[in-house]
């Protein structure tokens, strides 16, 4: 069996391994399989080699194949069937990332669900007073809200909006009964590019219970303050809020809105 060289070429259509990085060789053939799937040569649904095959193609190991494979599972590229192998998983679903008016403001898809679990007037700190340009001390909406898709569990936000800017506000938010489903309501304003952070977090004993994980798991943390177009087209912040995504199922990309605008487009993806 002809071994690869250790520069990382290509030879008849399969990207060789560098022995001579750095780079344990493990990594580098999930790279090269993630890029296989990402391209479309494998198709969701499609078995892959078998490891035998694998190590075969790239000269390597079984247990570097192993290795490799199962980064791919915990990234849920592939999923494996006891007895008959690694399969490519189902294409990622595309999704904007959304704050509770982002999710309400559009049109709703098909199996999303939004969950109103309270509701309160309460003042805030003086961070969240300047994003929402509100005065010192002044009572805003304190919204807590559970965000699933296909009754899975996806993403749990507490968000804040100035009170009476908006008369139809409280009639939507402030139902007798909580929790109570909001996804069929469309709130009638146009938001402007969102404004957000991501950073690292992770569950506590609330978020555990309601995302139904395991306390302590990962999530990613937005930030993000929403701003409406008004009539005369100024823009007026609208909410702040932070919600907290599972990092187990989703991932995130980010593309520059366009040359004018410094703002970013944020959207998320799910394996």
């Amino acid at each position: 069996m002809d071994l690869p060289s250790a520069d990382g070429s290509i030879i008849d259509g399969v990207q060789l391994l560098s022995r001579e990085s750095v780079v344990p060789l493990y990594y580098q053939l999930q790279e090269v399989l993630k890029q296989e799937i990402e391209s479309g040569r494998w198709t969701a649904g499609t078995r892959l080699p078998s490891e035998h095959e694998l190590a075969r193609r790239f000269g390597v190991s079984r247990i570097v194949v192993r290795q490799a494979l199962e980064i791919l599972k915990k990234d849920r590229q592939i999923v494996t069937v006891q007895g008959s192998g690694s399969f490519v998983a189902p294409p990622k679903v595309e999704h904007e990332v959304g704050s509770l008016s982002r999710l309400l403001a559009g049109q709703q898809e098909q199996g999303s669900s939004v969950v109103i679990i309270d509701h309160r007037t309460t003042t805030v700190e003086p961070a969240i007073e300047t994003k929402l340009a509100v005065p010192r001390l002044e009572p805003v909406s304190y919204v807590t809200w559970l965000w699933s898709l296909n009754d899975t569990p996806l993403g749990i936000g507490h968000s804040y909006f100035p009170r009476n800017d908006h008369p139809w506000f409280a009639s939507v938010i402030d139902p007798p009964d909580m929790p109570y489903e909001a996804a069929d309501q469309r709130w009638p304003i146009e938001l402007a590019p969102i404004e957000a952070s991501i950073e690292a977090t992770q569950t506590g004993d609330f978020s555990s219970e309601q995302l139904g994980v395991p306390l302590g798991a990962p999530l990613f943390l937005i930030s993000a303050t929403e701003r409406i177009v008004g009539k005369d087209g100024t823009l007026r912040p609208f909410e702040f809020a932070r919600v907290g995504y599972r990092a187990d199922i989703l991932a995130f990309r980010m593309a520059a809105t366009g040359t004018d605008d410094p703002s970013l487009a944020v959207t998320m993806s799910m394996h």
